[in-house]
């Protein structure tokens, strides 16, 4: 298995490679269409081999894809963070309600009531 992960791993490589060395061109980005850009006398534009811009679309995606993974998760992990502090607590809630002896004279209050009720019938 891990002998098909390292060979994953090496063909995206060459994969990565063969494709930077494809779009080695300088490309121009702007920020804004131009008919936008001149009727607000704003534009911000570089210049970049088309590979790094390739591979700074793919990062950005694959940051925002995590993120949105991240914030879409937050509720479950909440949910799990809880329930673990309340079973960490149940020990002590069960060694609370057990009662300490368990003598035939300690019976609970409700049996003690309906053996009352029936004697003085």
């Amino acid at each position: 298995m891990r002998y098909l992960r390292y060979l994953f791993l090496s063909l995206i490589a060459v994969a990565s490679v063969s494709i930077a060395l494809a779009n080695l061109e300088l490309t121009e980005l702007s920020l804004l269409p131009s008919v936008l850009a001149d009727s607000l006398e704003f534009q911000i534009q570089f210049k970049a081999p088309l590979f790094i811009i390739i591979f700074s679309c793919i990062a950005v995606g694959l940051f925002i894809g995590f993120f949105w993974e991240w914030l879409r998760s937050t509720k479950k992990r909440l949910s799990s963070t809880s329930d673990r502090r309340k079973l960490a607590r149940l020990p002590q809630e069960i060694t609370k309600l057990k009662p300490i002896d368990n003598k035939d004279e300690d019976e609970e209050d409700v049996l003690l009531l309906t053996k009352r009720y029936f004697e003085t019938k």
